[in-house]
């Protein structure tokens, strides 16, 4: 606000100041020389910055912002006419109480200018269509600029509700995610419970490794590659312990990668659609392998399992969470310049590959 009003004045004075200098200097193209000319225009630009002042007052209080284009223009008209004659009407009072205070109190006399009455009326006329002139581009431009700042502010504010719609939908796809393995893996334990009670109590400390890292992301955007990995590898040993020798795994990935941020628990909802849509639908099981790579604009992350993408792809479909959840929130946290893809591979290998730029 302090800037906008500094702004303001800043205009108001340096235009009226623009103002008195050009018809100051203008006075020889009519051969015109008035008495304390100088100090008449002074007088003459103080009192425009005061009657615009209070013009942008009233255009305020009776709210002409809210007018359609026509009315608008309408008062504008009305309005510069209006505020050209209070300005004459200010300014001639004003001369007369500066010529009776010079004659009266300072005894100094001042005789008219020796000019005809038509090159006097040709002026009077000129400076009035002068003046009704600048009322009316102060008009235009006092409006231009507060349409300019509202349209800001509306763009702004339009900015901000949809950064919360972004967040709110961000935060209900996070929410889809997480009881999802969450009550799979409770469902792993249970099964546990009644073969292992040893490997049921490892299974209980991995979950809460996982529940932990689910509640510490809980408000993140993003996070580190290396502590996604971490969960997910407590994930998979979770999970096999519940396969044993049905599920074997192998986590690849470029050191360097480890620092880079990612969107909290989406490679983990990859490895876990590759468990229970891939491996644990064949009698066998099979492998997951996880990549990570790093080039100069991108990061490439990459699930591998066994399985048919058909098959997974009906799993996946029905159960509502997985490729349509994943793509939704690379395409709002990346402005739809990440990619995701999953793709059979070769027989019975399921491949699921996301491409996150490094910069937005």
């Amino acid at each position: 606000m302090t800037n906008k009003n500094q702004l303001y004045w800043s205009l108001q004075f340096g235009g009226w100041a623009l103002y008195t200098l050009v018809n100051y200097f203008s006075l020889p193209l009519f051969n015109l020389q008035l008495p304390y000319s100088g100090l008449y225009f002074i007088l003459s630009g103080v009192i425009g910055i005061l009657v615009t002042h209070y013009y942008r007052y009233v255009i305020k209080e009776y709210q002409w912002f809210q007018l359609t284009i026509l009315k608008l223009v309408r008062n504008m008209l009305i309005g510069a006419l209006a505020v050209t004659i209070f300005y004459f009407f200010a300014l001639t009072f004003l001369d007369a109480l500066l010529f009776v205070f010079a004659f009266f109190v300072f005894h100094i006399e001042l005789s008219p200018p020796s000019i005809s009455i038509d090159t006097y009326w040709a002026y009077f006329y000129l400076s009035m269509i002068n003046v009704y002139a600048v009322f009316l581009l102060w008009s235009l431009l006092y409006f231009v600029f507060q349409y300019f700042e509202n349209f800001q502010k509306a763009k702004y504010a339009q900015v901000v509700v949809q950064s919360q719609l972004k967040d709110a939908t961000l935060l209900n796809l996070r929410n889809q995610i997480n009881p999802h393995f969450l009550f799979n893996a409770l469902n792993s334990i249970r099964s546990l419970t009644l073969i292992d009670i040893h490997k049921a109590r490892e299974a209980v400390t991995l979950l809460s490794e996982i529940l932990r890292y689910t509640l510490n992301s809980e408000q993140k955007k993003y996070v580190k590659l290396k502590d996604e990995l971490s969960v997910v590898h407590d994930y998979l040993e979770l999970e096999k312990i519940r396969f044993g020798q049905r599920l074997h795994y192998e986590i690849n990935v470029d050191p360097v990668c480890n620092e880079i941020q990612i969107p909290p628990l989406m490679l983990m909802t990859l490895t876990e659609n590759a468990i229970k849509h891939g491996i644990s639908q064949l009698k066998n099981g099979g492998n997951v392998l996880i990549q990570a790579n790093l080039s100069h604009t991108h990061l490439y992350l990459s699930v591998r399992n066994n399985g048919m993408l058909q098959e997974m792809q009906t799993e996946l479909d029905s159960s509502g969470i997985g490729l349509q959840n994943t793509r939704q929130r690379l395409s709002m946290l990346y402005n739809n310049k990440a990619f995701f893809e999953i793709k059979q591979n070769e027989a019975e290998t399921v491949t699921a590959s996301i491409q996150i730029p490094l910069q937005l």
